[in-house]
């Protein structure tokens, strides 16, 4: 028998276990999620109660399926089944720190071993205690005040603040009279609580902050003496400015380790990002593209250190047939994932049959819409486009009138198995993919909406413009690397 140094006998393709001659152990190959494992069946029988046991039984319960070199087929991530595997070697958990341990609980919990899912378990509570400490934060605010409002304004300070510096900032006329103007720097340590939100305030710094002084975060103080500041608005401040804006973009960042997902997801991350941005990180600049135009960024995506290894899938969910919007919404994605180009694109179009996971479109209908889209392809800022839930008629109509055909058609399977023969023929004969989604017919109702931006203050008639999804992934091991979302909403009541 022909071996490699590792133990994987490449002419194996009959399944059977492999063994070694000098040892008598024997070798298995497993395909985990694309990546190979070899080790031995001793390692993987340490635990009689574990799938892996039984998977070296080939036990027929099981129904276990190899791939064509012979290799038993596991349907799993295989970035967390390295201290899976590590772990039945020498009875440790040994993991990389860019790896969450709630991954590998879940892979621990299929994999069926006990021990291994105390200690992950054990480790998420002490990694949980330590972010629940509080920790606290040097803050600093500057009071604008008047010169005859400059006693009652330091004499009325309390609850720790400490007095800084005095800055004057030129003279105010008012009603006749010429007065100086002055900022006054304070500062207070204060202690975070678990969410971030600092433990204040007592009655007398809201009465403070009633009594007509402005109150601004300083973003960055060096130092006091000869620096220069640089302000941001309050929360308050923050919350009439968006209330007044025409329209706001919201990016998620990264929540490909959030633990909610579809709906609940969406919701869940951008509206954290407007909270944060409301009210926890005052120090972040307000970003206008535009005067009644905002734009909160939730934070980094992925660092690609070689973008050729990367495969970017966008989906954009259109409210309406706007041509101007799509392209704000790829050029948002575009900036946002720092990147030139994009593999796929996938358009999902307003739904006009939301009984139907099939959807019927003319061309006419879609037409400006599909040519910007096209102008991309043609620009090499796009590689691939497609469509979402077209039914037989309308994908032949779209192929025809194209001048770049669509090479994935996504469709909804949730009420369903299978799709239509009409669909699946055509698809086939035009080499157009069929693939499958489960995403809701209306993917931005009102309601959620209105979570975005609750318990925010925030009012207006907030309406979506469009969601877009952005997935990264390794191409050669298909492993996700980062999902995130991008919604543009316009506010109504601010445009009438």
């Amino acid at each position: 028998m022909a071996c490699s140094q590792n133990g994987v006998d490449h002419n194996n393709t009959t399944g059977t276990l492999l063994t070694n001659s000098h040892n008598k152990s024997k070798w298995v190959k497993l395909n985990v999620g694309g990546q190979y494992f070899v080790t031995t069946t001793t390692t993987l029988c340490k635990y009689q109660k574990s799938f892996l046991y039984r998977l070296c039984q080939e036990n027929p319960e099981l129904n276990s399926d190899k791939d064509e070199t012979g290799a038993f087929l596991i349907d799993r991530d295989p970035t967390y089944f390295g201290p899976i595997l590590n772990y039945l070697r020498h009875g440790k958990l040994v993991m990389n720190k860019d790896l969450a341990e709630e991954g590998v609980l879940e892979e621990a919990e299929f994999y069926n071993l006990a021990e291994l899912i105390r200690l992950v378990k054990d480790r998420i509570r002490e990694r949980d205690k330590v972010n629940a400490q509080p920790h606290s934060k040097h803050v600093y605010r500057v009071i604008q005040c008047l010169e005859d409002e400059l006693t009652h304004t330091v004499s009325a300070m309390s609850d720790g603040w400490k007095f800084e510096q005095l800055i004057s900032v030129g003279s105010s006329y008012s009603y006749g009279i010429d007065q100086a103007e002055f900022l006054c720097v304070v500062s207070k340590e204060l202690s975070n609580s678990c969410t971030g939100v600092p433990t204040e305030q007592t009655n007398k710094a809201k009465l403070m902050q009633e009594q007509g002084s402005r109150f601004i975060i300083v973003l960055a103080l060096v130092g006091l003496v000869g620096r220069s500041f640089e302000y941001q608005a309050t929360a308050m401040e923050r919350v009439k400015i968006l209330s007044s804006a025409n329209s706001l973009a919201i990016h998620s960042g990264n929540v490909l380790y959030n633990l909610v997902m579809s709906m609940d997801e969406i919701c869940a991350s951008l509206c954290g990002n407007v909270k944060a941005w409301l009210i926890e990180n005052v120090n972040q600049p307000i970003c206008q593209s535009k005067k009644s135009s905002l734009f909160i960024d939730g934070g980094s995506t992925y660092e690609m250190e070689n973008r050729d290894d990367i495969k970017i899938t966008l989906k954009v969910f259109l409210q309406a047939f706007d041509s101007p919007t799509l392209q704000e919404a790829l050029d948002t994605a575009l900036g946002v994932l720092k990147t030139s180009r994009i593999d796929s694109v996938l358009l999902s179009f307003p739904p006009n049959n939301s009984d139907s996971n099939f959807q019927q479109f003319k061309f006419s209908t879609i037409e400006a819409v599909w040519k910007k889209l096209e102008s991309y392809v043609e620009n090499h800022a796009v590689n691939k486009i497609g469509v979402c839930d077209f039914d037989g008629t309308s994908l032949q109509d779209l192929f025809t009138h194209a001048k770049i055909k669509p090479t994935t058609n996504q469709i909804n399977l949730v009420q369903c198995c299978t799709p239509p023969d009409d669909l699946a023929a055509f698809a086939a004969e035009n080499e157009v993919m069929l693939l499958t989604h489960r995403d809701p017919t209306v993917i931005l109702p009102p309601k959620t909406v209105q979570c975005i931006l609750s318990d925010t203050g925030v009012t207006g008639d907030w309406r979506p413009s469009y969601l877009l999804r952005y997935t990264c992934v390794v191409k050669l091991r298909e492993i996700v690397k980062c999902r995130g979302y991008l919604v543009k909403l316009s506010n109504r009541q601010a445009s009438t």
